[in-house]
């Protein structure tokens, strides 16, 4: 069928009419009215502020860009920095040059395109049939988190992505160089996937990876001299805004952010690292079980884990990350040829997904604690689950 002349007529006029239908929807989408006024606009404002010669880091200067967008019936009551690091401001510089209803049509579109390419590395990473590959899209897609960091416009998708192609261009051996330049998009929440970076450090000495190191290395270098080019004063900006405007006005559903809410008071910042201190120490310990057999592929779910469970500040649409750890399941729960059990947890995985979405619509971020425990739970079963069918 694939070779007759009616199939490929039939595709192409399935592509135009695609294509047209692509284009008015655009139209349509990039007016104002269908437009949401949501976290991308900080960073659309931040890039354009890049863009334009003003400083990416000022929320004064965030503010008027973000009221020009959202208008003052719709302005915030805090306007928080964009805390992106300089090397990758020229991500965001890209979208600002754009009008916001077209930028941020054009993010969601990007950030879709990110998550695609995220679900490809990981399926085939974790040996997913190449048949099955559209069960990697709708478990990427249908993630609460996914969802979540679509919706609001946030960068989460990046570290994902970068995660995900350190992963694949390590594990399979293809270039080092550009394993290290992926890494680079983990630094744009660092705070996110914190115990990467000791390990990255161990990894890169005690085996000798220094392509992987220059990748990383080079490409932060060549994106800040971009950034320098154009803001000679934008490293100078960005530790202002840390020290004088830090995210110590949000309390984060974490442990640390409990302790502050419930025990030592929301003017406390400090707290909120308690629980990184013990991830440090449990980084330290599994590194010394592990180090002489380590494997990013079947040691990252556990450091995810432990980074989301006791990070310093994430919400869960950072949690998108732990599509990693899902994937993997996912592949598990597959080759376990049918099982009831098995079924369970696939109904039990959109079942979380479901209740995260469904209850943000009626709960501040702050009481949903329990997500990262319940995808850990579901997790562990999913691997108990194929283990004993084995």
């Amino acid at each position: 069928m694939r070779k007759s002349i009616g199939y490929h007529i039939f595709i192409w006029i399935l592509l135009i009419l695609s294509l047209l239908l692509l284009f008015q929807l655009g139209k349509v989408l990039t007016r104002p009215m269908y437009i949401p006024i949501d976290d991308f606009v900080r960073h659309w404002a931040a890039g354009r502020l890049f863009s334009t010669g003003g400083n990416p880091y000022s929320p004064s200067e965030i503010q008027v860009f973000q009221d020009q967008a959202s208008g003052a019936e719709a302005k915030a009551p805090v306007i928080t920095p964009n805390y992106i690091p300089p090397w990758t401001m020229p991500l965001l510089a890209l979208f600002g040059l754009m009008d916001y209803p077209v930028s941020r049509l054009a993010w969601l579109l990007f950030n879709v395109a990110v998550l695609l390419l995220s679900a490809e590395f990981l399926w085939k990473l974790y040996g997913g049939p190449t048949r099955y590959k559209w069960i990697a899209w709708v478990v990427c897609f249908s993630f609460g988190s996914s969802i979540s960091a679509l919706g609001k416009g946030q960068t989460s998708c990046l570290i994902l992505l970068g995660i995900a192609g350190f992963l694949y261009f390590t594990e399979f051996k293809l270039n080092g160089w550009i394993a290290g330049a992926f890494a680079v998009l983990i630094t744009i929440k660092p705070q996110l996937f914190y115990l990467f970076w000791p390990i990255f450090l161990f990894w890169i000495i005690w085996f000798r990876r220094f392509k992987e190191f220059l990748g990383f290395g080079i490409t932060i270098a060549v994106l800040s001299g971009f950034s320098l080019f154009f803001d000679v004063n934008i490293f100078k900006e960005y530790i202002q805004a840390l020290i004088y405007s830090p995210p110590n006005m949000f309390a984060t559903p974490t442990i640390g952010g409990y302790l502050r809410y419930f025990i030592f008071g929301v003017d406390q910042f400090w707290p909120q690292f308690i629980p990184v201190l013990i991830g440090l120490v449990w980084c330290g310990l599994y590194l010394s079980q592990h180090y002489s057999t380590w494997s990013w592929l079947k040691d990252i779910p556990q450091l995810l884990f432990a980074s989301i469970l006791t990070s310093s500040y994430c919400w869960t649409y950072d949690q998108v990350v732990l599509v990693v750890p899902v994937m993997q399941a996912w592949t598990w729960l597959l080759s376990s040829k049918g099982s009831w059990k098995g079924k369970i947890l696939i109904a039990v995985h959109f079942l979380i997904s479901f209740f995260d979405l469904i209850l943000h619509r009626y709960w501040d971020d702050f009481w949903f604690i329990w997500y990262a425990p319940a995808i850990l739970v579901w997790y562990l079963a999913a691997g108990y689950s194929v283990r004993q069918n084995a």
